[in-house]
C-alpha cells in the first residue's frame, strides 16, 4: 500500500484490459460457435458469423500482442520485479511500515486470508440480487482468495491445516468455475448483440446480416437457458463455501 504499488496496480488493469477481449472472443468463438459450425457448417449464417468472429479474434490477438511486445509492458515487468527487491516498503522508516515489515509471514498471511474471506462470505449473500458486473467483481474476489490459499499453504505447516485447506481451495475452485461459467454467459450475450448490430463479415449482397442475425439468435437463447443451471450451480458452490473451515486457524 504505497504509491508505487498505485501505479503497479494500474499498469497491471491496464494489461489484463488488452488481454481480456482476445481471451473473451477465443472462448466463444471455442465453445459456442465452433461446436455448432462444426456439426451443421452449412446452416445459413453460420459461416458469415464464424468468419466475423474469426477476424474479429485475429484482430484482438494482433493488438494483445503489440502491447506484450512493446515497451510499456516490458517496464512494468522490470519495475515489478525492482519493486518487490528494493521498493519503498522495503525501506520506508515510518512506524506502521516497520511493524509491518516485522511481522511473521503466518500473522500477515492469515489477516489477508481472512480479510478475503470475509469479504467474500458479505457479498455472496446477496448473489440473487447481483448483476452481471457484481459477479464478475464478486469471481475476481473468489479468485484471488483462492490463488492466495494455494500460495500461503506453507506458512501453515499443521497436518489439521494441510487438510482445511484442500478442502477450502476446492470450494473456492468450483465457486470461481461457476462464477466464471455465468460471467460467459454474460460475455458472450454482449458479444453477439455486438455481432448483429455490426457490419463484420456481413456480405451484404447475399443477405449475409440476415442470416448472421439468425444464427445468433439462436445461440444466444441457447446461451439463455442456460443460465438457470448455471446460476443454482453458483449458489450451490456458495453455500459450501460458507462451510469451509479456513485453514489458517
Amino acid at each position: 500500500s504505497d504509491p508505487q504499488a498505485i501505479v503497479l496496480r494500474a499498469d497491471l488493469k491496464w494489461i489484463a484490459g488488452e488481454l481480456g477481449a482476445a481471451r473473451n472472443l477465443d472462448v466463444f468463438l471455442s465453445r459456442l460457435v465452433k461446436p455448432g459450425a462444426d456439426r451443421k457448417p452449412h446452416k445459413p449464417g453460420v459461416a458469415v458469423l464464424s468468419r466475423a468472429l474469426r477476424q474479429r479474434r485475429e484482430d484482438a490477438f494482433a493488438r494483445a500482442r503489440a502491447e506484450v511486445e512493446g515497451p510499456r509492458f516490458r517496464r512494468l515487468v522490470l519495475d515489478i520485479a525492482a519493486w518487490i527487491e528494493v521498493g519503498d516498503w522495503t525501506r520506508n522508516p515510518d512506524n506502521p511500515a516497520c511493524m509491518f515489515r516485522k511481522g511473521t509471514i503466518a500473522a500477515t498471511a492469515a489477516k489477508q486470508l481472512r480479510r478475503r474471506r470475509k469479504a467474500i462470505l458479505k457479498r455472496g449473500k446477496d448473489l440473487d440480487a447481483m448483476d452481471p458486473q457484481r459477479r464478475h467483481k464478486l469471481r475476481i474476489r473468489v479468485k484471488k482468495l483462492r490463488y492466495a490459499a494455494e500460495f500461503l499453504v506453507s506458512a501453515f505447516p499443521r497436518k489439521k491445516s494441510m487438510r482445511r485447506q484442500v478442502c477450502f481451495v476446492a470450494s473456492l475452485e468450483k465457486l470461481q468455475d461457476a462464477l466464471g461459467d455465468l460471467n460467459d454467459i454474460a460475455v458472450h450475450e454482449k458479444l453477439l448483440k455486438q455481432l448483429v448490430d455490426s457490419e463484420y463479415g456481413d456480405g451484404k449482397r447475399h443477405g449475409g446480416r440476415a442470416k448472421k442475425g439468425l444464427v445468433a439468435g439462436r445461440l444466444l437463447g441457447r446461451e439463455e437457458a442456460r443460465f438457470n443451471p448455471a446460476f443454482r450451480k453458483a449458489k450451490s458452490a456458495y453455500a459450501a463455501f460458507t462451510k469451509a473451515k479456513p485453514f489458517w486457524k
